[in-house]
């Protein structure tokens, strides 16, 4: 694997889009829309594919009519137009695939009902198969790392958790600064001043986005006097 399709799977895979995440019968998901604006916005050169099925041509008889009475039949040869799913004369399913930078992912999805029970091949309608294809691109996105960490039966992908973490813990560091500076008699209002100051408006040091925010304000209110 390239460092380019690793640079990619991390990427995507690193992506917190746990508050994305939705749940239909029991099952984890993130819906085709919210996982391709997370795609775009990351590369906004990737494209996705929907394969295509031609039907076998077949036979129509066709008779005309005078005055209500046949008066000729005819046979013509018809071709279909290609059609967004596959079968086995049983069951079906759609072929989707995502491109980044070159890098395809394909997935093959089983058209299934509200039940997740597999239509049969010849009740398929084409909402039931644009259905399948939007899951499809959802699935095709995670191969390429979005929201993977759903099929592991993970609740986020570790690098969110250690993030997490990290930020928790650098808030934390933000809040013991500011205590030992009241203790040393640094004005309480001014800690939350140089506080907001940094963290556009918002003097809340559990609402600090970054680590490095963190930091920053922690040394900053080290430094008060």
């Amino acid at each position: 694997m390239s460092e380019a399709t690793k640079s990619i799977f991390q990427t995507l895979y690193d992506a917190d889009v746990t508050g994305k995440v939705k749940k239909k019968n029991g099952l984890s998901y993130i819906s085709w829309a919210a996982a391709w604006a997370e795609v775009k916005k990351r590369y906004p050169d990737a494209t996705y594919h929907v394969y295509t099925c031609q039907p076998d041509p077949y036979e129509e008889t066709i008779t005309e009519y005078e005055d209500g009475v046949p008066v000729m039949s005819r046979t013509v040869k018809r071709t279909p137009q290609p059609r967004p799913w596959f079968d086995d004369g049983k069951s079906a399913w759609v072929e989707v695939s995502v491109t980044i930078n070159g890098q395809e992912a394909k997935e093959t999805y089983a058209i299934m009902d509200f039940k997740n029970n597999a239509v049969k091949a010849d009740q398929v309608t084409s909402t039931d198969a644009n259905k399948a294809k939007m899951r499809a691109l959802a699935k095709a996105c995670a191969q390429h790392g979005l929201g993977l960490f759903i099929y592991e039966g993970e609740d986020m992908p570790e690098g969110v958790k250690k993030e997490r973490t990290g930020l928790a813990d650098a808030r934390k560091k933000v809040v013991s600064a500011a205590q030992a500076a009241v203790k040393k008699g640094v004005d309480r209002a001014k800690i939350y001043a140089l506080i907001a100051e940094k963290n556009n408006g918002n003097d809340s040091p559990t609402e600090i986005p970054t680590i490095a925010l963190c930091t920053e304000i922690t040394t900053a209110i080290k430094a008060m006097k």
